[in-house]
């Protein structure tokens, strides 16, 4: 009804005039619709738990997460596999329950104060509370969530740095995460990790992320360990190519004394 009014307003100014720009007044007679901030903590949290919950499920019912758990699992029964997924499925709601508040925590007053200050000390607050989907990178999977590919597109996109500490995890570490440009384009992310285990057993992870033409990216993984250990090193590679259809090609490589292949394609239903 109002396009039509608008319409008729318009033919009607024409005729009298000869000469008006309907294009220009519907323009101005529409203004432009922002979507909605939520404001409260609850509404926040229920604006992160709806996007939380599908990037969170779809990272841990991975279907290539499962063709992993088996394939490095060759004498795993049926029993044990369907036990991997109820697991899962039980990790995903309370990780999506958990992500859902750290995000709607960054909008409560000290909060706002901190990022306010935008000084070093309020990246690494934020950094430590949020940035959930960096606990998501594993260098050591043969196969990626879609988490982890959200974190490493965050850091290409948003500031060349990030860095917090993980207190609160089962193995206590602190992170940092970089970006390196040449020529505005950039050449690779890396991600390191320091885990508190003891004062004298050291171990860094490191894991790198090299974008390249048509979408194609290049995952590295592999840390080392100070003292007296059976397992030292470790490297794995991985590559991924988006499809049209909007799957993922997929291949992962680890070496070690008994190399391991894996690769599969992901596709939407």
């Amino acid at each position: 009804m109002f396009f039509c009014l608008a319409a008729a307003v318009a033919s009607a100014a024409q005729g009298a005039t000869g000469n008006l720009d309907l294009q220009n007044e519907l323009r101005q007679a529409i203004p432009d619709l922002q979507a909605e901030q939520p404001s409260g903590f609850m509404s926040r949290w229920r604006a992160a738990y709806n996007v939380q919950t599908d990037e969170v499920f779809a990272d841990r019912l991975n279907p290539l997460k499962v063709m992993e758990f088996s394939l490095t699992r060759p004498g795993a029964s049926w029993e044990e596999t369907v036990q991997r997924g109820d697991r899962a499925v039980k990790a995903a709601f309370a990780k999506s329950f958990e992500f859902s508040l750290r995000d709607a925590s960054l909008g409560l007053p000290l909060m706002n104060w901190v990022d306010e200050r935008q000084d070093m000390f309020g990246s690494f607050l934020a950094d430590s509370v949020d940035a959930v989907e960096e606990e998501s990178v594993s260098p050591f999977d043969l196969s990626s969530g879609q988490a982890e590919r959200t974190w490493w597109k965050s850091l290409a996109t948003k500031r060349a740095y990030r860095f917090g500490l993980r207190p609160f995890m089962t193995s206590p570490y602190a992170y940092l995460a970089v970006r390196l440009k040449e020529a505005g384009e950039t050449i690779v992310l890396g991600n390191m990790r320091y885990y508190f285990q003891n004062f004298a057993d050291h171990k860094f992870e490191l894991s790198l992320s090299f974008p390249m033409p048509g979408g194609i990216a290049l995952d590295l993984g592999t840390f080392y360990q100070f003292g007296p250990h059976h397992e030292q090193h470790r490297f794995v590679a991985k590559l991924f190519k988006p499809l049209k259809f909007g799957g993922m090609a997929h291949l992962g490589v680890e070496v070690q004394k008994d190399p391991v292949l894996f690769a599969g394609i992901t596709m939407p239903l």
